[in-house]
């Protein structure tokens, strides 16, 4: 079977997918990690094919972590375009609420 995984976000984010990607290879699949571009030795250094994911992974971190708010980080959008359809529902809060 052919697999891929896509993954972004810090070394942090990437590497657990190293693990599980080596653990279906070792199983017999071919297994590819799609990732930022930084990563490409990570992936490669673990047997494992790598396909490009644009972006900079250290900006899309920075910036999440200026938003204002959590709701602003949660309903950013990159500069190329929404990532979700505008008709799409809203996310739910992570915070339950509390009746008055």
């Amino acid at each position: 079977m052919r697999i891929l995984i896509v993954t972004a976000g810090s070394r942090r984010d990437v590497a657990p997918y190293t693990g599980l990607g080596r653990r279906l290879l070792e199983a017999g699949h071919q297994v590819a990690v799609a990732a930022h571009p930084s990563f490409a030795a990570l992936v490669g250094g673990c047997g494992l094919g790598f396909r490009p994911v644009p972006g900079d992974p250290h900006g899309l971190i920075r910036d999440r972590a200026r938003a204002a708010s959590r709701a602003e980080a949660e309903n950013w959008e990159p500069p190329h375009g929404p990532c979700r359809s505008r008709t799409s529902p809203p996310r739910p809060s992570a915070t339950p609420s509390r009746p008055a």
